[in-house]
């Protein structure tokens, strides 16, 4: 029951990532509540269910936004694993500690991102790309991923 909720959020939060996120643009950046999901689901779970989690919302977010193919599932699904990893070291798992995970993790997949479509083949700005879209992206990740995390955890709550 757990898997089959989570995936029923993974799809509502890829389909408000590729339509009504479109229309909340920041400078060029759309908010990335699926990578949010990712992150807050990751520091609840263990490391196996957070790199699957990982895995699956990246692969449903390829396959939505139809670019690069494996690319999010790659990056996603190794930033959810390094997020479960370090919140194990922790005992309470607490909203600052999410948003911190969120900033960092969105900084992390951002530049990542960046370089493996962009600056590998030569082309783009860093500048630019910081100051327009990586930049946004931080602070729409410091404001949603609060009220995400809220969610996840009442949802997480049903379950035991």
């Amino acid at each position: 029951m757990k898997a089959l909720t989570y995936t029923l959020l993974i799809i509502i939060f890829v389909a408000l990532q590729a339509t009504i996120g479109n229309s909340m643009k920041f400078f060029l950046a759309v908010p990335q509540v699926v990578l949010m999901l990712c992150l807050a689901l990751s520091v609840i779970n263990s490391k196996g269910a957070s790199a699957a989690i990982g895995m699956a919302a990246g692969l449903v977010l390829d396959i939505a936004t139809g670019q690069h193919i494996g690319l999010n599932a790659l990056l996603l699904m190794h930033l959810c694993l390094l997020s479960s990893w370090l919140a194990g070291s922790y005992y309470n798992v607490g909203g600052k500690m999410v948003m911190i995970f969120c900033v960092l993790g969105n900084l992390a997949y951002s530049f990542l991102y960046y370089f493996l479509t962009i600056a590998l083949w030569g082309g783009g700005n860093l500048g630019v790309a910081l100051m327009q879209v990586i930049v946004p992206e931080l602070i729409w990740s410091a404001i949603l991923c609060l009220p995400i995390f809220v969610t996840i955890k009442k949802i997480n709550s049903l379950f035991k």
